[in-house]
């Protein structure tokens, strides 16, 4: 249900939350903010039905998309349904096209321990990625780039012995700026302040350090 982006504003989250689940959905073709639902199974509760900022559906939102997918249902055959699905998982099973990781990264990065926060950009991609690895930073930045079949730019990194909760943390941070995934509309003032933002963030992890 996510929608691609082709405008460069989008309204704010409060106008998009009193704004109707249906709506939402038609006017996120054109957002910069996609929309993506979610459905979490809660053992002690059920189904719930998710945004990709975590929040819930209402009563009425849910009655509002039941009553949408019962239509689409109603216009749509099983053969229909059956012939899409069949198609999604032969187009999945082809094989990729060999692709030679290439990555641009800084000399004064370029070391063999173990425990990463890295900022990395790519040609392809809008914005910047904050990831993690537990690994060397070489070998993740490699596997990256095959994974979008593009060269991988580190723009920064972090040695730390705490990656993922540091990981975690960032991503909170910059929570409002998240384009897709682990990829967020970050500043040039953003990414300058971000060793600062880390000595800040790591002040309760043991082991967090700059990597130089």
């Amino acid at each position: 249900m996510a929608r691609e982006t082709q405008q460069d504003v989008s309204p704010h989250l409060s106008d998009l939350k009193l704004s109707g689940i249906i709506r939402r959905l038609k006017r996120s073709k054109c957002l910069l903010l996609p929309l993506a639902l979610f459905a979490n199974y809660q053992a002690d509760r059920g189904v719930c039905i998710q945004d990709e900022g975590e929040s819930l559906l209402t009563p009425e939102e849910w009655a509002e998309l039941k009553h949408e997918i019962d239509r689409f249902f109603s216009v749509t055959s099983h053969q229909e349904i059956y012939e899409h699905n069949l198609a999604i998982n032969r187009r999945n099973m082809l094989p990729a096209p060999e692709f030679t990781a290439q990555i641009t990264i800084p000399e004064r990065l370029n070391s063999d321990g173990e425990g990463w926060v890295y900022l990395a950009s790519a040609p392809s991609k809008a914005g910047v990625k904050i990831g993690a690895t537990g690994r060397r930073l070489q070998i993740r930045l490699r596997q990256l780039s095959c994974e979008i079949r593009d060269e991988i730019i580190c723009l920064e990194a972090f040695h730390t012995s705490q990656p993922f909760i540091l990981e975690a943390a960032l991503h909170k941070h910059f929570s409002a700026k998240l384009i897709e995934g682990e990829w967020f509309n970050l500043s040039a003032e953003d990414q300058s302040g971000l060793s600062d933002l880390v000595i800040q963030l790591s002040s309760d992890l043991k082991g967090g350090e700059r990597c130089w």
